[in-house]
């Protein structure tokens, strides 16, 4: 009996057998490359098979008729094909296209470099970097200067890109326009940046070609976005040569929100009575600062973060009259500025996201000059060219922004936004009994999408609208940049885009009758990039329309062009424990701008510029090493004097070459229970001379070099931290 049981299971088994039906076929992808592994299964069954290292699949299946076959890869979209299978073999073959993903998709490079945690972009500064970075005294500008592009300018605030002047480069924080972000202005000194680096979590320097999400800046953009909610309460505390402050952190329990304040003295009579200055300070400048912030996490992932900062500067110097050197000029200054920024971003559902900002500065300056004479009393002189540099000025500035934007991804990782802004500048002005006022409505509209047409080719397309109603002209600003991956770690870029911004306050309190500057850019860059070594090469050329003219007229008649090629390579592997970036800049650029009689080289802009920065962490000893060179090629300067009706070039020449050497050490230690973090700064290490330029008698007959007011300057200071031990982000920076 048992016999004839194994025997009819045999015969039923070998009928099911015959049953089955062979598929075979072949899986590439969109390009015809094979694709081993691809996984073929029979829709609703366990029938299926792997494509083997050719390519080929075989399997057999019991299913029958209208049936779907599904191939699937990682890192591949699944693909269902319909057969009918009968009594005979079935060949199929697929295609399979590669999904799209953040991880491995290209990014648009172009233009920009790009810091912080942001994964796609090559990291090339972080906030610890400016921290370390040697004779930069933790200030953003100064760092940002060593990167390719930006010039080594040392009389003025500003960067200086690619052959703009100081204000065609602007700053954001979270999107909005900061109106006044350096320090106020005094003659022919350099002041540094209002902004700490702790407070930022990601930076974007960009040389060019930069989003339409950002407007009025012709040359370049310096884009910041400020941090979220720490990880842990802390106070911290700081003491140095020229420095006092304090500051707390509270985190709430749930992590969910937080809020902070700190406040900041700094008075640089300690630094003054060490190395002398070459001005006669008879107010040593003293600086008052006070910053507070919250951050409140929403149920849906969002983030509403606030931040306010307060500041106030009060400064006096004499410095000789150029004129007559018997004569001087007493040069002072008082100023008060107060800013604000609230910004909202929220995750809104099927793709969608939110990003609204908020903005509100105010900037109040006293500014006066005294033509004095060598016993410190004001004279007049009766020479009219003397005695009008005797003057008053008060002024106010004023930025209202409201912004919004929103996204949506479209595609994969595809998305377009798109949004609008606000922005209301109210300027006044009182000069000796003159006054002023320049109110402007800035409106704008933009959109731009980032497509992802394969993980080896992006594109980043959009544009701009913007009206301005101090000169009542509107413009369309289109931008498009390709990105193109060559291969692993390694990808191209190009870009292209037209930029807008109307002429500075100085020339419409003069006249309305301007239209906008233009500036159009185009970029090619090259870019590889691994987690400790990114290589780049970038070249540009950048056309300048409808600048500004002073003489004959004051008119939109100037043009001009800049163009150049630059190279960077920061390297954290080659040698062990070793940190370093090289820069280099080559830049040909002219303008016939304001009063200039021809095209020309404008003083702002040098030929060559090449920075070195080192920095070695020695764990045994807890102490980090930072060293920065830079070299500048001298730079043109011109005495134009007006002969009738033209300018003619009285004098020219070029200024010695720009070396400095900086330095700064930082050595980690605790003190009771508090992390503590030593800190030695010295710029100009080897003392080399330094001219910046030439300031000019109005007949021409004596030049005065424009120097920096001391050749060095020293920092030694204590920061203290309690709860949160910051020495080891150093440690970290390093490994």
């Amino acid at each position: 009996m048992k016999k004839w049981i194994m025997i009819l299971v045999g015969l039923g088994l070998s009928g099911i057998a015959g049953a089955q039906v062979r598929i075979t076929g072949k899986v590439k992808d969109a390009k015809g490359h094979i694709l081993p592994g691809a996984s073929i299964v029979v829709k609703g069954s366990y029938d299926g098979g792997v494509a083997d290292s050719a390519g080929h699949f075989s399997f057999k299946t019991f299913e029958k008729g209208e049936q779907v076959l599904v191939a699937s890869l990682l890192g591949y979209k699944t693909v269902e094909e319909k057969v009918t299978i009968g009594t005979t073999p079935v060949e199929v073959s697929f295609a399979l296209k590669e999904e799209i993903s953040e991880l491995k998709a290209v990014t648009v490079t172009a233009g920009s470099f790009e810091a912080g945690d942001r994964k796609k972009a090559a990291t090339v500064l972080s906030s610890l970097d400016v921290y370390t970075t040697g004779g930069a005294n933790a200030d953003i500008t100064a760092v940002v200067k060593t990167l390719p592009g930006a010039q080594q300018v040392g009389e003025q605030e500003g960067l200086f890109v690619r052959g703009g002047a100081g204000y065609e480069a602007k700053q954001f924080i979270d999107g909005t326009l900061v109106n006044n972000p350096f320090q106020a202005s005094v003659p022919d000194i350099a002041s540094r940046g209002r902004f700490t680096p702790n407070l930022f979590k990601g930076t974007i320097f960009s040389t060019g070609g930069y989003s339409a999400l950002y407007g009025q800046a012709l040359s370049s953009a310096l884009i910041m976005e400020s941090i979220d909610i720490p990880d842990r309460s802390e106070a911290t505390a700081s003491i140095s040569t020229v420095f006092l402050g304090a500051g707390m952190q509270k985190v709430a329990r749930d992590k969910q929100s937080s809020f902070g304040m700190n406040y900041g003295y700094t008075n640089l009579i300690p630094y003054f009575a060490v190395v002398k200055q070459k001005p006669d300070y008879f107010r040593i400048p003293q600086l008052h600062s006070a910053d507070a912030n919250f951050r409140i996490k929403t149920k849906t992932g969002g983030m509403i973060k606030y931040y306010t900062t307060f500041g106030a500067i009060d400064l006096g110097l004499r410095r000789s009259n150029v004129n007559d050197p018997s004569l001087k000029n007493a040069f002072g200054l008082q100023n008060t500025n107060w800013y604000n920024n609230l910004s909202w971003r929220e995750n809104l559902g099927n793709g969608w996201k939110m990003n609204l900002g908020f903005s509100f500065s105010t900037d109040h300056s006293n500014i006066s000059q005294q033509i004095q004479n060598q016993q410190n009393v004001p004279v007049t002189t009766g020479t009219p060219w003397i005695d009008t540099s005797n003057f008053n000025l008060i002024t106010r500035g004023d930025l209202t922004q409201l912004k919004a934007v929103w996204d949506k991804r479209i595609s994969g990782i595809s998305v377009i936004r798109f949004g609008g802004e606000y922005m209301y500048f109210y300027n006044k002005n009182l000069y000796n009994s003159y006054r002023s006022v320049l109110p402007d409505h800035l409106k704008s509209l933009f959109a731009e999408a980032d497509l992802y047409i394969t993980n080896e080719l992006a594109a980043k397309v959009g544009g701009r609208f913007e009206h301005s109603s101090v000169i009542d002209k509107a413009d369309f600003a289109p931008r498009v940049s390709l990105a193109y991956k060559t291969g692993k770690n390694a990808q191209m870029s190009i870009a292209y885009g037209v930029f807008y911004q109307k002429p500075e306050n100085t020339y419409l309190y003069i006249t309305r009758n301007f239209n906008y500057t233009k500036a159009t850019h185009y970029i090619i860059n090259y870019i590889k990039t691994t987690t400790l070594q990114t290589f780049r090469v970038e070249a540009y050329y950048k056309k300048y329309d409808d600048l500004l003219k002073t003489f004959p007229a004051y008119d939109n008649s100037g043009t001009g062009d800049a163009k150049g090629i630059e190279l960077f390579w920061r390297d954290k592997k080659t040698f062990k424990g070793l940190d370093y970036w090289l820069s280099y800049s080559y830049l040909d650029t002219k303008r016939n701008y304001l009063n200039f009689p021809q095209e020309l080289q404008p003083s702002f802009a040098a030929n060559h510029t090449a920075s070195v920065v080192v920095k070695r962490f020695v764990s045994s000893i807890n102490t980090g090493f930072n060293v920065t060179y830079s070299f500048a090629t001298g730079r043109p300067y011109y005495n134009l004097m007006q002969n009738g009706n033209q300018y003619v070039i009285a004098d020219q020449g070029k200024t010695i070459n720009y070396n400095s050497l900086g330095f700064s050490m930082n050595y980690l230690t605790s003190i009771g229970k508090a992390f503590g973090v030593f800190v030695v700064s010295v710029t100009n290490v080897l003392d080399n001379k330094q001219v910046f330029g030439y300031n000019y008698s109005y007949d021409g007959s004596r030049k005065e070099a424009i120097t920096p007011p001391a050749p060095q300057f020293f920092f030694v200071g204590l920061f203290l931290s309690w709860a949160v031990d910051r020495r080891q982000d150093a440690i970290n920076n390093n490994l």
